[in-house]
């Protein structure tokens, strides 16, 4: 009886052995059979203009990579055909196709340093009124400054997380954010088409009014620098293209010259004239004394001296004016602009 018992698990020790001898050499042609699928794929990622190596995402297929500090990066893949893309913020993404033979044995696959190359932020600028294009604008971008051709055409280095200055003589400043700008481009970093930016022309306007009465002036001649306008017949005028730092002039022939006001870039402004008037006091020639009720008149106006000999006559410069009294021969004059005429 012990002996066939014996038998039995001698018997079934062999078994055991077998099977564990087929199980290691499973195992072992399992792990031979994957090293041979293992490859990976290295590289790095550098600035195409300096050459400066860059923190970037590598994306194969649909799974995420990211570069150490010095961009490099290895990626461990298997036998196949794999779509590869290289992107990093502020910059156009690079793509390549690998393809991975899976009867070759396991190896590292270099790819060639990855270069990639900044943004590049295009446009147009022009007139928001005219839709005209400006040219001479100076564009600021971080520290980058380009001027508009004729064609109001720019180009300049995209940098991330930076606005965007336009200014020019004539225009209002204006200034584009970040977002406008991101917006301009695709997840590419290329820009999905034509990027214009609008100036608005600087304008001054107001009204012209005489000194006294507020009574609207019509026909008077206000200018900027070379800008000149008009008014209207409601005295309102209104000048474009306006650059701070010249002086508001402004004339009319019925009126005195004034003396001009500065411009700093306000968008309105009221401008006084005082009407060509004079102060006239009529005295009798032989005692000085004033003449009462002397009769004053000009090509615009006649008026009476009161009990004191004076009176205010509206007269041109250049016209002649006349006083006549009773019992006093008449007197005639060239005026010449005074403010204080005695006669």
């Amino acid at each position: 009886m012990w002996t066939g018992a014996v038998m039995r698990n001698s018997r079934t020790n062999k078994g055991y052995s077998a099977l564990t001898q087929i199980v290691a050499a499973l195992a072992v042609f399992c792990l031979i059979s994957c090293r041979g699928q293992s490859h990976a794929l290295e590289g790095r990622v550098l600035d195409a203009g300096d050459g400066s190596p860059l923190v970037a995402r590598v994306i194969v297929g649909e799974k995420p990579y990211d570069t150490d500090a010095d961009g490099q990066f290895e990626i461990p893949l298997n036998p196949g055909l794999h779509h590869v893309q290289v992107l990093a913020p502020g910059y156009v993404t690079q793509s390549f196709t690998v393809a991975i033979d899976e009867t070759s044995s396991p190896d590292v696959d270099q790819v060639a340093e990855v270069r990639l190359h900044r943004r590049v932020l295009s446009g147009v600028v022009l007139d928001r009124d005219s839709g005209q294009p400006v040219a001479g604008a100076l564009v600021n971008h971080g520290q980058a400054k380009v001027i508009t051709n004729q064609e109001g055409q720019f180009e300049v280095e995209a940098r991330p997380q930076v606005s965007l200055a336009v200014s020019c003589p004539g225009y209002l400043p204006l200034q584009v954010s970040e977002a406008e700008i991101e917006a301009a481009f695709g997840l590419t970093g290329l820009m999905d088409g034509r990027w214009t930016v609008a100036m608005v022309p600087r304008a001054l306007t107001g009204t012209v009014v005489e000194a006294g009465t507020a009574r609207p002036i019509s026909g008077a001649l206000v200018s900027v620098g070379d800008a000149t306008s008009l008014t209207d017949a409601n005295g309102r005028y209104e000048l474009r293209y306006v650059e701070p730092g010249s002086g508001i002039a402004v004339s009319s022939p019925a009126h005195r010259p004034s003396s001009s006001l500065a411009y700093t870039g306000q968008a309105t402004q009221e401008l006084v004239l005082n009407p060509w008037e004079v102060a006239l006091t009529v005295l009798d020639g032989a005692t000085g004394e004033p003449l009462p009720q002397a009769r004053i008149t000009s090509p615009r106006s006649s008026t009476f001296t009161d009990a004191q000999g004076r009176a205010s006559l509206s007269v041109l410069p250049g016209t002649l004016v006349t006083v006549t009294a009773e019992a006093y021969r008449t007197a005639t004059l060239v005026y010449e602009g005074q403010e204080l005429l005695d006669i």
